[in-house]
């Protein structure tokens, strides 16, 4: 799953986008109409542009690879709270 960590406008005249700061929010909600869940994303861990969760198991695992379970609302919330 691909998420945008942006918001996009777009006029006649002009398109916007707009990335957002720790001095705006804190985290991005996340909900997949796919597996019917919903993700944490802390600001401090959103790229700029997208970011992608992986539901399967891949055969090699790279550093740069996001895993769904590990930002489960259920699991990550209590991480925020601390």
């Amino acid at each position: 799953m691909t998420f945008k960590m942006k918001s996009e406008k777009s006029t006649r005249q002009s398109d916007t986008t707009h990335h957002y700061t720790e001095n705006e929010i804190d985290v991005f909600l996340l909900y997949s109409f796919v597996y019917d869940e919903v993700y944490v994303l802390p600001i401090k861990e959103a790229p700029n542009s997208t970011f992608a969760l992986r539901h399967d198991n891949p055969t090699k695992k790279l550093k740069t690879m996001h895993f769904a379970e590990d930002f489960l609302f259920e699991e990550k919330i209590f991480d925020l709270a601390l």
